[in-house]
């Protein structure tokens, strides 16, 4: 018999129990958005729960183990019982930040730090995985949202990214012809 288990944990504060957990993730929305219901908990102080505090929810069979399922931010807290946050995650402040500036021939590493958020800049470290990635960029996105900056990113470069706790991964595609 196949027993489910989830662990949610709020800057740091573990949830034994939560009453329900709706993920949303698909092509058609840009971001992952994930609700939560939390029951009443009687020593949970009403300030241990702010708006874009760090969310991360692990879920799977006891017999496999945990696996990450979403890691985010409290984007909303409903003031109702029981508690109902909704939770984006850090693609939806990619749509958010605007980028200032065009940029040619400059270095990777201040383009990539340009599209984080200042919102969650604390919280994200970027790794670029391939030694023989480029590391100057010619992009034109003034105006633009840093998502669509990453997106002409890929484009130029062939890359992929994306989040994990705390990380910013990029990895070379390799395409392979046949």
């Amino acid at each position: 018999m196949f027993v489910l288990n989830q662990e949610l944990e709020i800057s740091n504060i573990k949830f034994p129990a939560i009453t329900e957990a709706v993920l949303e993730s698909s092509r058609e929305i840009p971001t992952d958005i994930l609700t939560i219901k939390l029951p009443k908990y009687k020593n949970l102080k009403k300030d241990s729960i702010v708006k874009f505090s760090k969310v991360t929810w692990k879920a799977g069979y006891f017999q496999y183990g945990l696996l990450n399922e979403f890691n985010g931010y409290i984007l909303e807290i409903s003031p109702k019982v029981p508690l109902e946050l909704k939770c984006v995650d850090p693609f939806f402040f990619c749509q958010r930040k605007m980028m200032t500036q065009d940029y040619h021939q400059k270095p990777l590493m201040v383009f990539l730090n340009d599209c984080i958020h200042p919102q969650i800049k604390s919280d994200i470290s970027i790794i670029v995985r391939d030694s023989d990635i480029k590391q100057t960029v010619d992009i034109r996105c003034a105006k633009k949202s840093a998502r669509y900056a990453l997106y002409e990113l890929k484009k130029l470069m062939v890359w992929t990214f994306f989040f994990t706790i705390g990380n910013w991964w990029f990895k070379k595609l390799i395409n392979i012809l046949i």
